[in-house]
């Protein structure tokens, strides 16, 4: 047997040795209350009686099966005192009904131990239980071994009287020893329906110019009053009790008779008045009606009887309207009616409470996806903005090409739009947007604009492409809507490869967005929303560990300025971006990827290194893909990923040679990477500090997804020498300065860190958040201090142009502009070390 044989015999029987010896014993049944019901059920001939007294009665005729598995019988089962309850099976097993005396929540037990396979994979089924299924995939071999005791529990409702169990097969036929089933409750009461959502309608103050409350909100000026209206500003200095927002209340309509104003559709409407008097300082002396839609809703209003003199009161009521206008009469009782501001809402009902779609799982990955419709909102903003439906729309994206904005049109009214706060901000130079769809389909988009320079036709003019096709030739904007006005573009377009594609291409100026809006025609199947990672490692790996919590060096700070002190000295004082060079030259690989050995370049004496022809042979039988290509740079890194065979390579200064082959001064390969760290064997792999870089490289697809799952990797020009940190295992650190970082080393940007207050690159913000999670790793020693990205050149090949292009917007080097260096955080040495 080969050594690389032995290693993977080594590592399936250390797998085997850790399953078994994390197994949990099967407990003996618990104690139930005393006046709890309970019906056990054995699958043996004859009744059997437990540790504990209790008589399980035969089932012997009640599981769909007369077929019987005695291959334990007498045999001791492992996991378990009660052996008689495991060493009889009904085979073929298709349910068990059992009658119960009520309605309630019953919680069911079922015994098994399988008999026949040792093998994971070989009996496989679902338990369903009043029609619903409560455990997929049951492998009990998988879950606890061959003859040992393996409970499952659950509760299930009924209502009916009885209780139906099913056992469906997926592979091979069910098996079951034996079921308990136990009272455990009454159902519990449905919730209280959810409360209707709110949806501001109207916010009108008595001011004769707008106003802002505590929130931000604005209330407009006046209108819609009928009868002798006249206006009051005695308080318009005067502090008002009860109130964050005096300004609402220091100004008054009185006199009137009537209030008007239009409501989006007919349905309720929640209308709260905000009051004060200013004037009387008895009770009785100013009383009112007020009533809406013909009815009296408040009968005998007295505001200095409810809570005094310059003091706020707020009456609330809900009113339903049919004629799309709400009306409000007001009947002066003693003196004249009076109102500072008016608030109305729409009440639109919140969306059942459903329960959760039965996820299915697809073939490949078993992710688990549920259908429904698509729905993606961007806005052209640093930060999210919630729309007047709740609609979060999210801030901007990288895709877009662009991080130059607009923001001349903030607090502007723009026409056309109760949605302003979508159209108020532009991204300009925009050049195209990217967006990861789940399936292929029809796919409408709604492109939102607004134009805040020009005030006449024909000085911004552009198209818009979606999947290569024009989809709005001689965008306008001036020209269809005017200035600062609303302007939304909606056309449906079909994708098939997975990606929403759309160009903005400059005819006159440059093309400009405010927001974008994509959904689905039809429901979708849309995967859970899992971390993405280029390379799977192991669950625990050090690149997927969330770090926030962790501990911090005494001398972080120190390390911090220091580090600051090394961008703000090189390169214009910004830390690098590699997307061009120096980059990752990463490749995935499909099955049957034909192999080829890479040849050893760097022997002057012609003398090979051990390891990379023979034993493990890291430069040996290597899935190259006749599309490769080394990075552009002096390291000519290369990553080949194989998910199939489970390995991963990188390699150094890689080269396609004169006759089509490939050589490498150095490399090395992973094995059973999904289980790995990220950590090459010791003197292997293509970095200075023995970790694999792929896992920690900013992904073209990381980009698109706009989130980074994952650690980053990054070179550092000043590293200390003769030391690392795990998960480092080797260095070429040069320094002596004690506040150099090691190979290895692991820190973060501050978590407590609003990143609001930096203007961050759309991509900076990303690298900001990923590393406020997981963190940054000493990987290398370069340059600069530098971000390790994919290289883009694979999709250069298939396109033409190089992705990074679009999704950077300018200058690489410029990705990482006002990055907050000197709020970094340092791990102390070896953190996390298993």
């Amino acid at each position: 047997m080969s050594s690389h044989a032995r290693r993977r015999a080594g590592g399936l029987l250390t797998a085997l040795v850790l399953v078994l010896t994390s197994l949990t014993m099967a407990s003996p049944p618990p104690a139930a209350a005393t006046d709890a019901w309970t019906h056990r059920v054995t699958t043996n001939n004859s009744p059997v009686t437990d540790s504990m007294g209790r008589v399980w009665e035969s089932g012997v005729n009640r599981f769909g099966t007369d077929r019987r598995s005695w291959i334990l019988f007498n045999k001791d089962v492992l996991g378990t005192t009660e052996d008689d309850l495991y060493e009889v099976n009904a085979v073929g097993a298709k349910g068990l009904t059992a009658p119960v005396p009520s309605q309630g929540v019953y919680r069911v037990r079922l015994l098994f131990a399988e008999d026949w396979y040792s093998e994971a994979g070989r009996r496989v089924f679902d338990v369903v239980g009043e029609g619903k299924v409560m455990e997929k995939g049951v492998d009990i071999a998988a879950r606890a071994g061959k003859g040992r005791a393996y409970d499952l529990t659950f509760d299930v409702e009924v209502t009916d009287g009885a209780l139906d169990l099913g056992f469906v097969a997926r592979v091979e036929n069910t098996l079951v020893s034996a079921v308990e089933i136990t009272r455990v409750g009454d159902i519990p009461a449905p919730p209280p329906p959810p409360a209707p959502v709110e949806r501001p309608v109207v916010r009108m103050s008595s001011w004769d110019h707008p106003v802002k409350d505590s929130s931000g909100t604005e209330w407009t000026t006046p209108r819609g009053w009928t009868g002798n209206v006249r206006r009051s500003t005695t308080l318009g200095s005067v502090p008002i009790d009860k109130t964050d927002d005096d300004i609402l209340y220091q100004s008054a309509v009185y006199g009137m008779s009537g209030w008007s104003t239009p409501v989006p559709e007919p349905g309720d409407y929640r209308v709260r008045l905000h009051l004060v008097d200013g004037w009387w300082t008895e009770p009785g002396r100013r009383v009112f009606d007020v009533g809406a839609e013909g009815k009296t809703v408040a009968k005998g209003i007295d505001i200095f009887a409810e809570v005094g003199r310059r003091t706020a009161l707020v009456r609330e009521f809900t009113v339903h309207v049919d004629d799309g206008r709400l009306d409000l009469t007001f009947t002066a009782l003693a003196d004249n009616a009076i109102v500072s501001a008016v608030a109305v809402d729409q009440l639109v009902p919140a969306p059942p409470s459903t329960p959760d779609p039965t996820p299915t799982t697809p073939d490949p990955g078993g992710t688990p996806v549920e259908k429904r419709i698509f729905e993606s909102r961007m806005v052209a903003r640093p930060t999210p903005v919630t729309d007047s439906a709740g609609h979060v729309w999210s801030r901007w994206s990288a895709t877009l090409g662009s991080w130059r904005t607009s923001t001349k049109m903030a607090g502007w009214d723009i026409k056309g739009t109760d949605e302003d706060e979508l159209y108020r901000a532009n991204v300009w130079d925009v050049r195209g947007y990217e967006l990861p769809v789940p399936a292929k389909a029809t796919y409408r988009v709604r492109l939102l604009m607004a134009e805040d320079s020009y005030w006449s036709p024909g000085h911004r003019i552009f198209d818009v492409l979606a999947e290569g096709q024009i989809r709005a030739a001689d965008v306008d904007i001036t020209a269809a809507v005017g200035p600062a006005t609303a302007h939304d573009l909606v056309f449906d377009v079909p994708v098939a490869d997975g990606r929403l594609d759309l160009r903005f291409v400059a005819k006159k100026d440059l093309p400009l967005i405010s927001a974008i809006e994509v959904v689905s025609t039809s429901e979708v199947p849309i995967p859970a929303d899992a971390p993405h990672r280029e390379v799977t490692l192991a669950p625990n790996s050090f690149y997927t560990q969330d770090i926030s919590k962790a501990p911090v060096r005494e001398d972080s700070k120190a390390m911090a300025d220091a580090l600051a002190g090394e961008v703000s000295s090189r390169y214009g004082g910004i830390a690098a971006f590699n997307a061009y060079s120096y980059h990752v030259g990463h490749h995935r690989v499909p099955a049957g990827t034909k192999r080829v050995d890479v040849r050893y370049s760097c022997s002057p004496d012609g003398r090979i290194p051990p390891s990379l022809y023979d034993g493990p042979g890291y430069f040996r039988e290597v899935p190259v893909p006749d599309d490769a290509e080394a990075a552009a740079g002096d390291d000519g890194q290369m990553t080949i990923y194989d998910p199939t065979s489970d390995e991963l390579w990188e390699f150094w200064q890689m080269r396609r040679d004169p006759d089509g082959g490939w050589s490498a001064c150095w490399g090395g390969r992973i094995d059973d990477v999904s289980t790995s760290q990220g950590i090459f064997p010791l003197g292997f792999g293509a970095s200075a500090s023995g970790l694999a870089v792929t896992p920690g490289m900013v992904s073209l697809a990381d980009v698109r997804r706009g989130r980074i799952d994952h650690a980053l990797s990054i070179s550092l020009p000043e590293v200390r020498s003769g030391t690392f940190s795990w998960p480092a295992n080797r260095t070429d650190g040069t320094s002596s300065s004690p506040l150099a970082p090691v190979e290895g080393q692991r820190f973060r940007l501050n978590p407590a860190l609003d990143l609001d207050r930096y203007n961050l690159t759309p991509l900076g913000r990303m690298i900001a958040e990923a590393a406020q999670t997981y963190g940054f790793v000493v990987t290398d020693r370069g340059g600069s201090v530098a971000v390790a990205a994919e290289s883009g050149a694979l999709e250069r090949q298939a396109t033409g142009s190089d992705p990074w292009d679009s999704l950077i917007g300018g200058h690489a080097w410029d990705v990482m502009h006002e990055f907050p260096w000197n709020e970094v955080q340092f791990l102390p040495m070896d953190h996390g070390r298993p």
